[in-house]
């Protein structure tokens, strides 16, 4: 042990710097890599969850049953530009609660043929409603309507509807993190409509709704002074919103998971002024799979 100590402090001086020299050089390099994977970690805490692309496609199961809670309240405030006084014969506020149940009947290879049931509870009397909805698998979505010899397609152009926003912004993709900015869609030639909707894509998350527990990434669509106007009419008749709607999509198939929707209209008229406040909110309660 001792010659070892010796011949350690007979070494050439000069070796003795540049083995210390690679030491420290070593140090630095474990120094700069531990501070290279703290940054990575921070970037990894930081960056949103779920940071990638989102495929806009349909994915249902033929023989799946989705039951909805749908619950819509309104406040009106109406009053006479004549009179300038309130207009009483029209209820103030009204809340109604739907559920609505939808059922996979048949897949052709590109599109699904669903089966709406709406029912709900209107001045103590019982509705019901039956809608045929055919939907492709990029989410272009119509309901069929008998009249009778001929079936009428209507394109399903609600904007609480999960389904609009893919026909809507007519992409089979998107990015966590986009903001997309759309003219308001027109599809009555009758109507005058100008305005802008802008959809935002948040993060994926998981969402826990009374049917259990999903894997969903977030829309949110706003606008507002969308105006509404009678087309090549001398009636002065308008409509003035804004909207803020919320919804929550399931990843991978694009089920509603849960939706909640904002709206004030402002109607006006010659004779009449009106005021509508709208809330709407849909959760999914029940999946049943085949």
């Amino acid at each position: 042990m001792l010659n070892k100590i010796k011949s350690a402090l007979q070494k050439n001086p000069r070796e003795v710097l540049n083995t210390e020299h690679l030491s420290r050089n070593k140090t630095y390099a474990l120094i700069a890599l531990a501070a290279t994977v703290v940054v990575i970690v921070i970037v990894a805490l930081f960056v949103p969850k779920g940071a990638a692309t989102i495929p806009l496609k349909v994915d249902y199961i033929i023989g799946e049953k989705m039951v909805y809670c749908d619950t819509i309240t309104s406040t009106l405030e109406s009053f006479s530009t004549l009179t300038m006084k309130p207009l009483l014969t029209v209820p103030n506020n009204t809340c109604i609660k739907a559920q609505e149940i939808v059922q996979v009947i048949s897949f052709d290879g590109e599109n699904y043929l669903l089966n709406r049931t709406t029912m709900m509870t209107l001045n103590d009397e019982p509705l019901s409603f039956l809608s045929t909805e055919r939907i492709n698998r990029t989410g272009y979505s119509t309901y069929l309507l008998n009249t009778g010899n001929t079936n009428v397609e209507i394109t399903n152009n609600s904007v609480f509807s999960g389904s609009y926003i893919t026909q809507l912004i007519n992409n089979q993709e998107v990015n966590i993190g986009d903001v997309i900015t759309v003219p308001y869609p027109n599809l009555n030639p009758g109507i005058d409509v100008t305005g802008e909707l802008t959809v935002s894509f948040s993060g994926i998350e998981d969402l826990s709704v009374p049917a259990g527990t999903y894997k969903v990434f977030r829309i949110d669509i706003t606008g507002s002074n969308i105006i509404m106007r009678l087309a090549n009419s001398t009636v002065d008749v308008s409509n003035t919103f804004d909207v803020n709607n919320r919804v929550y999509l399931e990843y991978g198939s694009l089920r509603q998971i849960q939706c909640s929707m904002q709206k004030t209209v402002h109607f006006q008229s010659s004779t009449v002024n009106a005021t509508t406040q709208m809330t709407n909110d849909l959760i999914l309660t029940q999946h049943i799979k085949p």
